[in-house]
């Protein structure tokens, strides 16, 4: 991150950071011209468990969303941003997906097709599939795909474009991210923080691995972390 002064040699100004070089940073560090540097590190799609539907749909009973559905609570005027693989929105309620972005370098901005499926059993979760006869949680809501792997792995840096994006340029009222990093690291944290500054929800994954090691951002106060449970409440294998 360019100090104030120096904010003007910044490419990209749609983010308050910039990524260059190992050589270049130590060019503009020994010029004294950032405010800090870290590298840009890998975070992770944390999707190592199975998910099973069941007819019964107990999960929805037990976080209480019966309850909601009855007052007619269903999403409506609430726009979620997934920060994701993308979505295909025939495997959806398809008028409830918007057009999106693709984050990824040297990717067409306007492809956010899924490749993996990650991104688009998560917004399965939030509206539901039609297709399928699936219910989730939220099915008048309007899910944003803000794309940024194709794969498990995604940049720290790309993560945190998407969440900037999501804010300014789409007006997402949640933004869901169901991945995660084991390290801090200064520009999610401050990206985490712009979105609580805007009053955006952000929901993130504490991971699937059954481990009490912290993840991020799921673990930052301002952030809803989201671990799993079975039909009796309990910490799920």
């Amino acid at each position: 991150k360019y100090k104030q002064s120096a904010a003007w040699l910044m490419e990209d100004d749609s983010v308050p950071f910039d990524v260059v070089s190992q050589a270049e940073m130590i060019r503009l560090r020994d010029a004294g011209l950032l405010e800090w540097y870290e590298p840009d590190d890998e975070m992770t799609l944390l999707d190592e468990a199975s998910i099973y539907y069941t007819e019964d749909k107990w999960d929805l009973a037990l976080i209480h969303a019966d309850a909601a559905f009855q007052g007619d609570y269903l999403g409506q005027g609430v726009r979620v941003g997934v920060v994701d693989s993308g979505i295909n929105s025939l495997a959806l309620l398809g008028e409830q997906v918007l057009p999106g972005y693709n984050y990824i370098d040297g990717g067409n901005e306007a492809d956010t097709a899924d490749h993996y499926g990650h991104g688009t059993l998560v917004a399965g979760l939030i509206v539901g599939s039609g297709p399928e006869g699936y219910l989730g949680l939220a099915p008048r809501a309007e899910v944003i795909p803000l794309k940024v792997t194709d794969g498990k792995t995604v940049s720290v840096s790309t993560v945190c474009r998407a969440i900037y994006g999501g804010i300014d340029d789409y007006a997402c009222h949640v933004l869901n991210l169901s991945l995660g990093v084991k390290t801090e690291y200064q520009a999610l944290r401050e990206a985490i923080d712009y979105a609580a500054e805007q009053g955006v929800v952000v929901v993130a994954a504490a991971g699937n691995g059954g481990t009490k090691t912290l993840m991020y951002p799921a673990a930052y106060e301002t952030v809803i972390g989201v671990g799993a449970v079975d039909q009796n409440a309990s910490v799920s294998s």
